[in-house]
């Protein structure tokens, strides 16, 4: 079982959910980690304290969700840099700039989603993690629509040719990333006291899901 997380220090769990961000952009090209999905999920859960912590404000779902966002945009989207400075002409320290403030502008989306999972969340450890998993799927479809929208680094991208591609025509890429989230929600049910009947419930449906991608 994991050690319990609620009392990590603040610089120690800010590096941790900064981590579970970056490691989104290892799962989709070059890199097509695709495993590192789920692990992402999971340590995001736990250093997040989402599903298990029975306290949890709404400033504190959106600093911890805003930490996980900038780890992902920081990693994900280095080609702004690379536009503004490369082809821009703009000066390093101008283009730096700019590129983080865009990175911290996108990890309010991130913010946003888990605040708002804070204020709805209830007692109940499953009811929490169906919930994470789609606000999670919610948040990504309000970022490809708001303000022209940024439809960049969705965990789903990286099952393109994987046992979930079959899924693709069915569900899309929110489909996808949906059961991702699920597999690694699922991979910290096991890791922590959660009631038995519960991991196998979920575990059941999440594997049927896996399964399922090959035959379609």
């Amino acid at each position: 079982m994991l050690p319990n997380a609620n009392n990590l220090p603040f610089a120690l769990r800010a590096l941790l959910l900064f981590i579970s961000g970056a490691l989104h952009t290892l799962t989709v090209a070059p890199w097509d980690y695709w495993f590192l999905g789920p692990v992402a999920i999971a340590l995001f859960l736990w250093a997040s304290g989402f599903l298990t912590q029975d306290k949890l404000s709404v400033k504190t779902g959106f600093v911890r969700g805003w930490w996980m966002g900038v780890g992902l945009f920081s990693l994900g989207v280095s080609w702004v840099y690379v536009s503004i400075n490369t082809y821009g002409h703009a000066p390093p320290a101008l283009a730096g700039g700019l590129t983080l403030g865009f990175v911290l502008l996108l990890a309010l989306f991130q913010g946003l989603t888990f605040a708002l999972f804070a204020w709805w969340r209830g007692h109940s450890v499953l009811g929490r993690a169906l919930l994470f998993i789609a606000l999670w799927v919610l948040g990504d479809a309000f970022r490809t629509v708001f303000l022209t929208g940024f439809p960049w680094l969705f965990l789903g991208y990286g099952h393109l040719e994987t046992w979930l591609a079959g899924w693709i025509p069915v569900v899309g890429i929110y489909g996808i990333t949906a059961i991702v989230v699920a597999t690694g929600t699922l991979l910290l049910f096991w890791l922590s006291p959660v009631n038995f009947r519960q991991k196998v419930a979920f575990s059941v449906v999440v594997i049927a899901l896996w399964m399922a991608g090959p035959v379609l």
